[in-house]
């Protein structure tokens, strides 16, 4: 469920999985991709060390 919402970081599936249901599961995804691309954009270009 985490990987079909998304998800790509270590342990998150971990994390999702213990959810009980299938909205809580993609809403916590989602959640998350939208903090790191907030944090990803808030980083210089060149001080980036791996672009996603």
């Amino acid at each position: 469920m985490a990987i079909a919402s998304g998800a790509s970081g270590v342990g998150v599936g971990s994390a999702v999985n213990q959810l009980t249901d299938e909205i809580s599961m993609i809403a916590v995804v989602r959640s998350l991709r939208e903090a790191l691309a907030m944090n990803l954009a808030a980083i210089p270009f060149g001080m980036r060390s791996a672009e996603i």
